[in-house]
């Protein structure tokens, strides 16, 4: 994070926002949704293996911010995990 789009910029502590997420790890590229106020949710991709790439998956979490009394709202990512199916016809 900045105060200035060009920087200096300082590592927030809890960055990766999201490094391994349950039996998941490789996680990235979050793309954050809101369906309405009460239900937000994050989609990214992650693999199980330490040793190699994939084949990856789509998982999505709900998430929600906390209040920081001393900084920036912290964002919580809920340990739920939904995956998606691909329902074949």
């Amino acid at each position: 994070r900045s105060r200035n789009m060009t920087g200096p910029y300082e590592i927030h502590p809890d960055n990766p926002i999201l490094r391994r997420h349950g039996d998941s790890v490789g996680t990235g590229h979050h793309s954050f949704i809101v369906s309405d106020p009460d239900h937000k949710f994050m989609v990214y991709h992650a693999h199980k293996s330490l040793q190699k790439v994939g084949p990856r998956r789509m998982l999505i979490s709900p998430y929600r911010f906390v209040e920081n009394e001393n900084g920036p709202d912290r964002l919580v990512i809920d340990s739920k995990v939904i995956v998606p199916k691909i329902k074949r016809q």
